[in-house]
């Protein structure tokens, strides 16, 4: 009877040390053995340093000081977002140093954010093909910057071969499908899920990462925040994408004259596709700030550039609409939903640049050319397509 109190006792005993989690985190910690007080409360593995602290002899300290290395970890029963898991709150992963005999352990950020991310969009039961599919006839439709095919042919191999920037996507995917749920999330769920998939996002931006998929999840980010009403974060958020996009030399992909030196492809054409994607969110967010008269973060293209395809196209802007000065080409091609979403993009650019103009009194030729070339592209809509599908940039046009 003493010996299991003696027990009880000594497991309640703190020490002088507080646990690595508490530490790293810095958190109050109450030392006790064999867990503490937090540790115990999420329900994850408490672990204190094993060598107090000043046993080692200076000499020993800088022996081994040249000797560390670094090795990458993952423990699959050590979760770095125990906060996530529990109460639906985003904590940001640390960097929890434990250096041991000359080697320093570091989280396998790609397997966790994948793991936690497979984690939220299972807890409603939902199956992330599912809200792939409720995304690709929806928002898709009309916003093609993800490759169908190849998304399907990766996400079966999520878990096997995790790569947090595909994961990010995949997490935004889902994000935006609830839009579109048939029966609607409560909204404290949706702002919860929004400021969980944002920060994994800003996470990964801050470790340097630059990749395609990383601007597509901005770009759903931006389209929800839009749909929310978010305005002005979405207006930060698309400034994002547009820097990345920079950085890996999407810009490129719109002009001819770059193209006809380096020449075209499936890779060129998914990348304009994107950048394009960029363009026309940012032109429609930027409605909401005509007063303010923000700058683009991407400047309005080029009447000859090209428009975004599926099938290698490559048509410049003014393709399809009769406009004096410009060869319209040939009118029995139809372009695409997006193609023509990205030329009501261009004009609402110049529009958006006309309203916004310093000097209000300027003479009112250049706004009389602008009219002519709305009303042509607004007769080219008119003039192609079936019913209904062309309501997007005819929407736009009108606007």
């Amino acid at each position: 009877m003493n010996g299991a109190v003696d027990d009880a006792q000594r497991s309640k005993t703190p020490i002088s040390s507080v646990c690595i989690r508490c530490k790293t985190r810095k958190k109050k910690c109450d030392k006790a053995l064999p867990t503490c007080s937090r540790c115990t409360r999420l329900k994850v593995r408490c672990q204190y340093d094993s060598e107090p602290r000043g046993t080692s002899t200076p000499s020993e300290q800088s022996s081994h000081s040249g000797d560390i290395h670094v090795t990458v970890h993952q423990d699959r029963n050590f979760n770095f977002f125990p906060e996530l898991i529990t109460q639906f709150t985003f904590i940001a992963p640390q960097p929890a140093f434990s250096v041991r005999q000359g080697v320093r352990k570091v989280l396998d950020l790609d397997e966790q954010l994948t793991e936690q991310a497979c984690d939220i969009m299972s807890r409603d039961g939902e199956d992330i093909a599912i809200s792939s599919s409720r995304y690709f006839n929806s928002v898709h439709e009309w916003y093609p910057i993800i490759a169908k095919e190849e998304l399907y042919g990766r996400l079966a191999h999520l878990r096997s071969s995790p790569n947090a920037d595909f994961t990010i996507l995949i997490l935004t995917i889902y994000l935006v499908s609830q839009m579109y749920r048939p029966s609607p999330r409560p909204r404290d769920d949706l702002e919860q899920l929004h400021n969980t998939v944002k920060s994994f996002h800003s996470i990964l931006l801050s470790t340097g990462r630059s990749s395609i998929e990383l601007i597509q999840a901005g770009l759903l980010l931006a389209l929800y925040e839009h749909c929310q009403a978010l305005h002005t974060v979405t207006y930060q958020t698309l400034g994002v994408c547009a820097r990345m996009g920079y950085a890996l030399g999407y810009h490129k992909t719109i002009s001819r004259d770059i193209l006809d030196q380096t020449g075209d492809n499936e890779v060129v054409s998914k990348q304009r596709r994107v950048w394009w994607g960029i363009i026309i969110l940012e032109r429609i967010s930027c409605l909401e700030f005509l007063d303010a008269k923000l700058p683009f973060a991407i400047p309005t293209p080029k009447m000859t550039d090209i428009l975004p395809s599926d099938d290698g196209a490559r048509h410049p802007i003014s393709h399809g609409i009769a406009i004096p000065g410009y060869t319209s080409g040939s009118g029995s091609v139809n372009l695409s939903v997006h193609a023509r979403i990205a030329q009501s993009a261009f004009f609402l650019s110049h529009v958006i640049d006309r309203v916004s103009a310093l000097a209000p009194n300027t003479s009112s030729c250049g706004a009389a050319m602008l009219d002519e070339k709305l009303r042509a592209f607004a007769l080219a809509l008119l003039e192609t397509g079936g019913r209904m599908f062309l309501c997007s940039p005819y929407t736009i046009c009108l606007r």
